[in-house]
């Protein structure tokens, strides 16, 4: 941008004004008398200045004296350009949220893209808009990227990113197919950015969700437009398929479910309605689940086969040696220096057989449903809380004293089961399977990897990690991230 150091310099153009008056306000030459107007003949008289107005013939000299004075003017004062956007850079932000994948948008938003191309000059970069924006300097690059299968974008964040990077003088593109209003965003009132629009209001019938229930596959179908409509949804599931025909009502949603789909096969459903064909298709994977890898090591045998056939019938572990182990149950001091621990200690010897009322801490996931009605457990009625001086989670009270309490340490995490087995009847009750299968369930959600096997598009996805080993994720498109820390949440955007 072209800016002056001294602006009043400009006024020395209204010199042009009397320089004008000088050639349009003439008068005659005097008369004079000669022998003969022979030496004159041929010779144009110059008038002289004077009061009289005549037509006047703009002659050559007026107009270089004009244009003499006006870039004297100009130059007075001081035009300067910023050196810094001699080369000012050109950013085109691309959406690549579902919507863009419409077969009219799509060719738009490629004919947007070559023209912000033309007329970017250099240098360009692009931004891709995913859940994360994601910066790319090749044009080739970007366009094999922009992919158009991503979660809702998050336009504003990919325009600071674009600013941040470059500058806040940096020209900005934005290609998508919402209105800036969407946005919150006044494009009138940020200088150099560019909005391009290339969506427009249509009908559209999609899968909003969709899950497996053993053999059971339930896939709720939403209509958002302003009309209700007919679709057909069907599933196939190796050889089997099926289909249903339903009517949703405008701006109304129904769920489907179909029996067809085993567990140990990927099902799936397809949707025959109107809008996007992006969202028109589920795939459904079986659940693949590594068993937890269990040690039982119990002096007391008789409570090692309650133990061994509560981890059986979960059908959610294996037993395997000690060293290999990812949990361990034990009644003494084995595998002291094993990370994941479950401990069986005997009550006091004064303790008797109690039919509760229990306290169950329901959040803990080793509580969660679990029902002891009914059951008689040992304890010291009114005793002190077990675990002595160690800071405790209790998990299952009776009477101030945990039953069931978690001990955690930078190194070890442990669960103390306080039972007499011979003054107990959770063996004979339903209540014992289900905490075995809480307890392998609670070691198996701390376990590396990822617990599901498909998810939406856009939701998170926990991702578990050992210690100070990284997890890498592989997107669709080639591009290798590194998930860091124990704990971490995937988005997916394909």
């Amino acid at each position: 941008m072209v800016s002056l150091s001294w602006p009043p310099g400009l006024l020395a153009a209204a010199l042009i004004v009397p320089l004008v008056a000088i050639y349009v306000f003439r008068q005659r030459s005097a008369p004079r008398t000669v022998s003969s107007l022979l030496l004159w003949e041929g010779l144009v008289r110059r008038p002289q200045g004077g009061r009289e107005r005549r037509t006047p013939v703009v002659p050559l000299l007026l107009l270089l004296e004009a244009l003499a004075l006006l870039l004297l003017a100009i130059a007075a004062a001081r035009p300067a350009v910023r050196v810094d956007e001699l080369g000012r850079p050109h950013i085109v932000v691309l959406d690549n949220s579902f919507s863009m994948s419409h077969a009219a948008t799509t060719m738009r938003a490629d004919a947007a893209l070559d023209q912000a191309i033309g007329e970017a000059g250099e240098p360009i970069a692009f931004v891709l808009s995913n859940d994360r924006p994601a910066l790319i300097e090749d044009a080739g690059d970007a366009r094999r990227r922009w992919t158009r299968l991503g979660p809702p974008a998050d336009l504003p964040a990919a325009i600071t990113l674009a600013r941040t990077t470059f500058g806040s003088h940096a020209r900005v593109t934005v290609v998508t197919d919402t209105p800036a209003s969407h946005f919150d965003l006044e494009v009138d009132a940020m200088p150099g950015l560019t909005w391009r629009a290339v969506g427009e209001a249509a009908a559209n019938v999609a899968f909003t969700n969709a899950q497996r229930r053993g053999d059971e596959v339930l896939l709720r179908v939403r209509n958002f437009s302003e009309a209700a409509v007919d679709a057909t949804v069907s599933l196939t599931a190796g050889d089997a398929s099926s289909s249903r025909s339903v009517s949703i009502g405008a701006r109304a949603g129904v769920v489907v479910r179909f029996d067809a789909a085993g567990p140990d096969r990927t099902a799936v459903a397809r949707l025959e309605a109107p809008g996007l064909l992006a969202d028109d298709r589920v795939v459904l994977p079986p659940r693949v689940e590594s068993p937890l890898r269990v040690s039982i090591d119990l002096a007391d045998e008789a409570l090692g086969e309650e133990v061994r056939a509560a981890v059986r019938a979960s059908g959610l572990a294996r037993e395997v040696p000690a060293d290999r182990a990812q949990l361990v149950f034990t009644d003494g001091n084995g595998a002291p220096d094993h990370p994941w621990l479950v401990r069986f200690v005997r009550p006091p010897a004064d303790a008797e057989p109690v039919a509760g009322p229990f306290v169950i801490d329901r959040s803990h996931p080793v509580g969660d449903g679990l029902d002891l009605t009914g059951v008689l457990w040992s304890a010291v009625p009114a005793g002190d809380p077990a675990g002595g001086g160690e800071a405790i989670v209790p998990i299952v009270l009776l009477d101030r004293r945990a039953l069931v309490f978690e001990t955690t340490s930078p190194s070890q995490n442990q669960l103390t089961i306080e039972i007499d087995r011979a003054n107990t009847t959770i063996f004979e009750s339903p209540a014992w399977p289900a905490l075995i299968w809480n307890i392998v369930r609670w070691r198996l959600e701390a376990a590396p990897g990822v617990r599901v096997a498909a998810s939406p598009i856009g939701r998170a996805i926990p991702v578990t990690s050992e210690p100070d080993q990284p997890v890498l994720h592989q997107l669709p498109s080639g591009e290798v991230r590194e998930l860091v820390g124990e704990r971490t949440v995937l988005a997916p955007s394909t």
